[in-house]
Formats: structure tokens, C-alpha cells, sequence
């Protein structure tokens, strides 16, 4: 499929020489897109898992009769409401 630039609203094709340097971008984009996808999903699941850990304790805290850390509590009572004004 022919590419097209826009210049001042008027469609002109691609050279033959930007055609081919376009590929090869698209090539690069699409080797380098699994190692790209794997290191989001390792970044998803390292956060996954220190959020789930994050929540095992909190859980354990509350079914052992344990106080939660201080930095929950600390948050939890700094919080502050907004109102709005009628």
C-alpha cells in the first residue's frame, strides 16, 4: 500500500527511497516489540506482587488483632475531606 505525506492539505506519495526507510523503521518497531512487551508485563507482575504482599499484611494484621504499621495509620488519619461550597 502506497504511504502519503500531507503537505499544506495536498496528498504526495513517498518516494521510493522514503518508502524504504519506513519499512525498515517498521521492521525495527516490530523486532524490538516482544523484549519491549516482555519488560511491561515484568514490571505489571513486580507490582502485582508487592501490592499482594502489601495486602497480606494488612490482612494478617487485622485477623491477628496486630495495630497496622504506622505509615497506614499515619495516612489514614492526615487525609483530609474536601467540601463543597453550595
Amino acid at each position: 500500500m502506497a504511504r502519503f505525506h500531507n503537505i499544506d492539505g495536498n496528498r504526495i506519495q513517498f518516494t521510493v527511497e522514503e518508502e524504504a526507510s519506513r519499512d525498515a523503521e517498521e521492521a525495527a518497531e516490530a523486532a524490538a516489540e516482544p523484549g519491549r512487551r516482555a519488560k511491561i508485563d515484568l514490571v505489571k507482575t513486580e507490582s502485582a506482587g508487592a501490592i499482594a504482599r502489601k495486602l497480606e499484611d494488612v490482612i494478617d494484621n487485622i485477623v491477628n488483632g496486630t495495630p497496622l504499621p504506622l505509615t497506614t495509620k499515619k495516612w489514614a488519619s492526615g487525609r483530609k475531606t474536601k467540601r463543597s461550597k453550595l
